[in-house]
């Protein structure tokens, strides 16, 4: 509504009015009635709200709510016009700058006008339309918006506010000729960032799409192809004849391994596949093969640790459940779901908060000694040469949980360190709070970097040795012939599934990785584009192997996402 369309009301309006909310309740305590009868004045008017469509003429501007009107419940009427006037004074410096010799012409003053405008509109807009929803909302306008304010709003999660909170204040206009004061903030504001934070859009949902396909592939590749080439078989046969063949040999296979049945039954069946790859393999490479692929894991395994204890993933990345479920299904099954479910929580803004990456630092101190002594050294005993078979099997069972030995290390040696700490009195010149915020980083730093100088050396000795020696290929070690063509033995079988779980794993985590540089892109804290992360990452998988630069990759992250200033203002 328009000019004399917007109604006037009088006194007696408003007395009429008073009386239908006269015993409204207000408080447990105070009602409508208590509040009218103390008041100093009223009045019940109309409350204008819109955004012109042009703003000035000639040399004559206008801003606040001449020119932009809100309801007034969400405050944005004043922050607008500071805001407008910020724009205006941008403008008009930048056009002095520029036209430093002789005072602005009428044409200058209007082309700044249009640029403030240009700028300003589209904000305003729709600051305007979140304010009327925010007021329908509270005058409980309709049937609907009342179940909403009763039943929806108290349980609307904290997190969504957050976005809601950050997309009205973060694109605030500043005055550029002023430093903005160094203030601790969770969130940046927008024109400090390198660009203005932007959602995944369509994308978001193909990444979706590519890890279900990658899914698919791998249900094909791992469980349909190993039951077409008789793996499975030979597997239920080695278990049914308790039987299978070490280093050339037919040995016992092993019945107890914990005492607890179901628990003994599945480690049989896993002796069963890993024991021939390990203990005298028809083809070295075989053995070659699993070491690699172990070795890649190794950063893998590492990272997926740090996400399951960052505060901000809690619950949704357990790195127990996940490593439990990897190690019983493969995981290049597993990987593209535990890949999109971290997709999933690094889609909105305010996951990247420098205030929510940090682990706790007694959690971060211990994680390298744990994958050492939960994940290193398992892997190496599964390789050492044991001539007893009981004994070689045992080995072979207890690497199984390995990552989940990670786990429980963690766990246990954190609590450690924290019980150790209470117990000590803080000194006087301790670390500030952004200081103990940041405290793991260097913990974190040795981590990815000792877990990617050993899987890029094992990555480079492997592609070197392929290219010395003329018993070993690349794709003989990488590649399956036909993954659906009958095995001659359980050695082969085993090995064209663990060739074809490398491969699924590397290219989810390569999806992943690319998505990992590009949200930091997208959200505007790292400059480096989409293009250069595929090439980077095309690079690294190539030269130090896909497990080195996840490593990598994490370590810039980390240190990127620490970060409290992202771009000096001009």
């Amino acid at each position: 509504m328009y000019g004399p369309d917007i109604p006037r009301f009088t006194k007696q309006e408003e007395e009429t009015l008073v009386k239908e909310h006269w015993d409204d309740q207000i408080t447990p305590t105070v009602r409508f009635s208590d509040l009218y009868k103390n008041k100093t004045s009223s009045v019940y008017t109309s409350l204008p709200e819109y955004v012109y469509k042009r703003w000035y003429f000639q040399r004559i501007m206008t801003i606040g709510d001449s020119c932009h009107k809100f309801e007034p419940l969400t405050g944005q009427g004043g922050n607008s016009a500071i805001e407008t006037a910020a724009a205006l004074t941008n403008h008009l410096m930048s056009a002095l700058r520029s036209n430093f010799c002789q005072s602005l012409s009428t044409v200058d003053i209007s082309s700044v006008f249009e640029k403030v405008q240009r700028q300003r509109e589209e904000r305003t807009w729709s600051l305007v339309r979140a304010a009327h929803a925010r007021q329908r909302l509270e005058c409980l306008e309709t049937p609907l918006l009342k179940l909403i304010a009763r039943f929806v709003t108290p349980y609307y999660p904290l997190q969504l506010l957050k976005e809601h909170w950050i997309a009205t204040y973060s694109a605030a206009v500043s005055l550029d000729m002023i430093a903005i004061p160094r203030r601790p903030r969770e969130i940046p504001f927008y024109d400090e960032l390198f660009r203005v934070p932007a959602t995944r859009g369509i994308a978001g949902l193909l990444l979706y799409v590519g890890y279900l396909l990658i899914a698919f592939v791998a249900f094909r590749l791992l469980f349909v192809a190993t039951a077409a080439n008789g793996t499975w078989a030979l597997v239920r046969q080695a278990v049914r004849d308790r039987s299978i063949t070490m280093g050339g040999l037919e040995v016992p296979l092993r019945r107890v391994f914990t005492g607890f049945r179901p628990v003994d039954r599945i480690l049989q069946s896993l002796v069963t596949i890993f024991l021939p790859v390990v203990a005298g393999p028809p083809r070295p490479e075989q053995a070659l093969q699993l070491l690699y692929f172990l070795s890649s894991m190794l950063p893998l395994i590492s990272i997926f640790t740090v996400e399951g204890y960052r505060r901000r993933n809690k619950w949704t990345l357990l790195s127990s459940l996940w490593a439990v479920l990897y190690q019983l299904r493969g995981i290049g099954f597993i990987a593209p779901f535990y890949f999109m479910a971290s997709t999933s929580i690094t889609g909105r803004i305010s996951y990247f908060s420098w205030t929510t990456r940090s682990l706790p630092e007694s959690t971060a101190k211990v994680i390298l000694p744990a994958v050492a002594a939960g994940y290193i050294l398992p892997t190496m005993l599964l390789f050492f040469p044991i001539d007893n078979a009981q004994t070689r099997q045992s080995v072979v069972a207890v690497w199984q949980p390995a990552p989940v030995f990670v786990v429980i290390m963690t766990e246990l040696l954190s609590r450690a360190i924290e019980c150790i700490g209470r117990g000590r009195q803080a000194k006087p010149d301790s670390p500030s709070a952004d200081e103990r915020i940041d405290s793991d980083l260097p913990y974190l730093s040795v981590l990815y970097t000792t877990t990617c100088i050993i899987s890029a050396s094992l990555h480079m000795s492997l592609i070197f040795s392929c290219l010395l020696s003329e018993n070993l290929s690349l794709t003989r070690l990488f590649f399956p012939v036909d993954s659906f063509a009958p095995v001659a033995s359980l050695a082969d079988g085993a090995s064209t599934f663990l060739k074809n779980d490398f491969l699924l794993v590397t290219a989810s985590t390569f999806v992943w990785c690319w998505v990992s540089v590009w949200d930091l892109y997208r959200v505007g804290i790292s400059n480096v584009s989409p293009l250069s992360a595929s090439v980077g990452l095309l690079a690294g998988f190539a030269g130090i192997g896909p497990g080195a630069t996840a490593a990598a990759i994490w370590f810039w992250r980390e240190q990127t996402m620490s970060q409290r200033e992202f771009r000096q203002r001009s």
